[in-house]
């Protein structure tokens, strides 16, 4: 996660009222650098920008805040990060750290070659169709990813669905959760050394994996090798399909 120095700071109030737009912002961000959503409760989704600039719209879910959230807007020397935060607090809360309030959901447009990291405590993470890197993180709901680039996806209960639409990638590959599935499409033509496994459940896989293969643990490679790639739960099946 990102921890260069703040160059600007904005906050904005989010009103009580489902009815209205709760908080939006847009702006161009450079290629490689990142845009990051970080929530407490509610869900975050990701989708192509078409307009060449980020898009963020937060808005509250449901008629009634229980506890009023505010949005930090913060700027990065390179990216920006908007987050969920309480009254009173000053910077954006830790990865994990949760408490009661308003459920706030975000919606992004990422445009291409601006990586994504998108994080929530109680509520999903979705990156479709993206064109860039994507880091996804949430404690208590499902990973959705499909993306050009590379994915580092986790979560505590809840299952993982990825595709990964090329068959290289720029960094290693990895996804993890504890009570749930993962399921993951990769390109035919896929080369990885692939380390899979799980304790209560079973690795079935379209590919032929070299190396050390059994029903719960994989340690080999797929096609020719390269890059690591890493899938791994407790209670779950890990599914390693073959996309078109």
């Amino acid at each position: 996660m990102p921890t260069p120095v703040v160059l600007a700071l904005v906050v904005a109030s989010i009103a009580a009222s489902a009815q209205q737009t709760d908080f939006e912002w847009h702006g161009p961000i450079a290629r490689g650098s990142f845009i990051e959503i970080r929530g407490i409760n509610g869900n975050v989704r990701a989708t192509t920008s078409t307009s060449g600039e980020v898009e963020v719209l937060a808005k509250v879910d449901g008629e009634e805040a229980a506890t009023p959230v505010e949005v930090q807007l913060v700027h990065h020397d390179n990216g920006v990060t908007i987050c969920s935060v309480f009254p009173g607090e000053k910077a954006c809360r830790p990865l994990g750290d949760s408490g009661p309030g308003a459920r706030v959901n975000y919606t992004v447009r990422v445009p291409e070659g601006v990586n994504f990291l998108g994080s929530t405590v109680n509520g999903g993470v979705e990156a479709e169709s993206l064109q860039s890197d994507v880091e996804a993180y949430t404690i208590n709901g499902q990973v959705r990813v499909s993306t050009t680039g590379s994915v580092q996806a986790k979560t505590v209960n809840g299952s993982i669905d990825a595709s990964l639409l090329k068959p290289f990638w720029s960094k290693p590959p990895e996804f993890s959760t504890v009570n749930g599935g993962i399921r993951l499409i990769l390109p035919p033509s896929a080369n990885a050394a692939l380390q899979a496994a799980t304790k209560n459940g079973k690795i079935l896989t379209d590919f032929h994996a070299k190396g050390k293969v059994t029903d719960q643990e994989v340690i080999g490679r797929i096609g020719g090798g390269g890059r690591r790639l890493v899938l791994r739960t407790v209670n779950g099946t890990i599914e390693l399909k073959r996309g078109v």
